[in-house]
C-alpha cells in the first residue's frame, strides 16, 4: 500500500532581528508515522519548528495533514517516532498541561450555546469554580473578540467570531 505525502512548507517570519536559529526548537517531529485501520496515512515525517518560523502543511485530501496536527496534542496517537514540545517528548507531558500549552483551532468549531459569556464561563464550570466579568473581558480582547458581543447569542455571531470564541 502506498501512503500519498504531504509536504512541511516554511515561511520565515521576518520580522526576527536574525536570520540565526536558536537552538531549541519549539517543537520537533522525529520519524513520526500514523495509521488507521492497519494502513499507514503517512510515514517518517520529520521536521522543527523554531519561533519566528511559520508552517504550512500542503498535501491532498486524506494524506494526513489534521491526523498530524491533531497528534501534536495527542488528540490521535503515532504509530512511531516521537513529537517534542520545547525539547520535552509530549508523551511525558500529561494531556491537560500539553493541550494548555498547544492551542488548536479546528476547521468547525464546537457546538456551543447560550451567550458568548455563557460559553466562555463553561471550562472554569467544570471546576466548580466561577469567572469575574474582568477575565470574561481579557479573554474576548486576547482571542480579538470585541466585548460588546458579550451578551449574543453564540447562534448569532460569524463563522470567525464562533471559531475564536471555540
Amino acid at each position: 500500500t502506498t501512503t500519498r505525502k504531504f509536504f512541511p512548507v516554511f515561511l520565515y517570519n521576518s520580522s526576527l532581528k536574525t536570520e540565526m536559529k536558536p537552538v531549541n526548537s519549539l517543537l520537533k517531529v522525529c520519524g513520526v508515522s500514523f495509521s488507521r485501520d492497519g494502513k499507514f496515512i503517512f510515514k517518517n515525517i520529520s521536521f522543527e519548528l523554531f519561533a519566528g518560523e511559520i508552517l504550512i502543511l500542503l498535501g491532498p485530501s486524506g494524506c494526513g495533514k489534521t491526523s498530524l496536527l491533531r497528534s501534536l496534542n495527542r488528540l490521535e496517537s503515532v504509530a512511531e517516532g516521537e513529537i517534542f514540545l520545547q525539547g520535552v517528548p509530549i508523551s511525558r507531558i500529561t494531556s491537560p498541561d500539553l493541550r494548555r500549552r498547544v492551542g488548536m483551532v479546528f476547521q468547525t468549531s464546537a457546538d456551543l450555546l447560550g451567550t458568548v459569556e455563557e460559553s466562555i464561563s463553561v471550562g472554569p464550570s467544570l471546576n466548580q469554580q466561577k469567572i469575574s466579568a474582568h477575565a470574561v473581558t481579557s479573554l474576548m480582547e486576547k482571542v480579538g473578540l470585541d466585548t460588546s458581543l458579550r451578551n449574543r447569542k453564540v447562534s448569532g455571531l460569524s463563522t470567525g467570531e464562533h471559531q475564536r470564541l471555540s
